[in-house]
């Protein structure tokens, strides 16, 4: 196996809040196709070879936001990168932090 960027991504309990937090994408109500997104990119990272990914900022239903953050990058024939979330209310303030277990990254 070549070496190469590996995703773990978002713990499994913060892509459940998105999917039942996160503002859907934008719908044209005319020819009913996605016309924008609810999130906007804040930071990105980097993989091995130079390529860049996005870390993103996510509206919620209820006025406040999520931002994605790199928690960790070990390394297995290439870094394997973790997410995690950061959610906040509509005043800025933090609310709750998912990130992977110690465990899970150490065992990578």
């Amino acid at each position: 196996m070549g070496r190469s960027d590996h995703f773990a991504g978002l713990p499994e309990s913060a892509s459940l809040f998105l999917k039942e937090n996160e503002l859907p994408p934008i719908i044209c109500p005319t020819c009913n196709q996605i016309t924008g997104f609810n999130w906007v990119v804040i930071d990105h990272y980097w993989g091995m070879f130079g390529d860049r990914y996005d870390l993103l900022r996510r509206r919620l239903k209820d006025g406040g936001y999520a931002d994605d953050f790199l928690q960790a990058t070990p390394w297995s024939g290439g870094p394997v990168f973790f997410l995690g979330l950061r959610v906040y209310d509509k005043e800025g303030n933090l609310r709750k932090i998912f990130v992977w277990p110690d465990e899970t990254i150490n065992n990578v």
